[in-house]
């Protein structure tokens, strides 16, 4: 079943893709991206909720909300094109803290003296470079409304990754929500450089692109997790 859904996001981001490069008036073009990625979101949902239906636990439920506030942003990429940077910063600040409150009930615990030294090992790469990358290129370029925003969304990303990291399960099954946090923050810096820095041709398809591998892989962890806790209590009454 991952297949199906895999070829149809994978069909919509085409359609993107093609869109983008296309000669189709500009407000047009940007109708039918927003269209298209509405879909996107939408499957992505229907993608989770087909195997984990009906959505008891309260992780289940946020993540699927999680899966469709992106929507607010496609919606405003038309409605309100002057307000798109700032609604696409708050809808992921919402996500993010969602994020990281659901990985605390799935049990994640930070732990600076584990055995595996595993915080400082990904204290570089979750902790040090996303706020680095803050203080000394973004936060000069910009205009205050724009430090309100991006601190807490610095911060909240964060943490929220390193949490991904301490979730308790399979190391097989943890790495694809861990990897996919990781390639959010890779796809944020080159956003927040082309958005508030210098353009980068062709960005706006690559940070599309990678956007969908890592909401894709998320998808793909959130089931392996609940896949792997059913299997354990199936075990444990055996």
């Amino acid at each position: 079943m991952n297949k199906k859904y895999i070829i149809i996001i994978a069909l919509l981001l085409l359609g993107e893709i093609l869109l983008r490069i296309s000669n189709i008036e500009f407000q047009q073009r940007e109708l039918w991206v927003s269209i298209l990625r509405i879909v996107s979101s939408s499957v992505l949902a229907l993608w989770y909720y087909q195997y984990q239906k009906p959505l008891y636990s309260t992780v289940d439920k946020l993540f699927t909300i999680t899966l469709l506030l992106p929507v607010l942003t496609s919606l405003s990429n038309f409605l309100i094109p002057d307000y798109f940077n700032i609604v696409n910063i708050f809808v992921h600040i919402c996500i993010l803290f969602i994020w990281a409150y659901m990985f605390i009930l799935m049990g994640a615990k930070i732990e600076f003296r584990d055995k595996e030294h595993k915080f400082l090992r990904l204290f570089p790469l979750y902790y040090l470079l996303p706020i680095l990358f803050y203080v000394f290129s973004i936060h000069p370029s910009v205009s205050s409304k724009y430090v309100i925003l991006l601190l807490p969304y610095t911060l909240i990303y964060s943490c929220t990754g390193t949490l991904a990291t301490f979730l308790p399960m399979k190391e097989e099954h943890r790495v694809w929500i861990s990897w996919s946090i990781a390639l959010m923050i890779f796809t944020n810096l080159i956003y927040g450089y082309d958005t508030f820095m210098e353009r980068i041709p062709g960005s706006n398809m690559i940070t599309r692109a990678l956007v969908v591998i890592s909401r894709c892989m998320i998808v793909v962890g959130m089931i392996k997790y609940f896949k792997e806790r059913k299997f354990n209590h199936s075990i444990s009454e055996i």
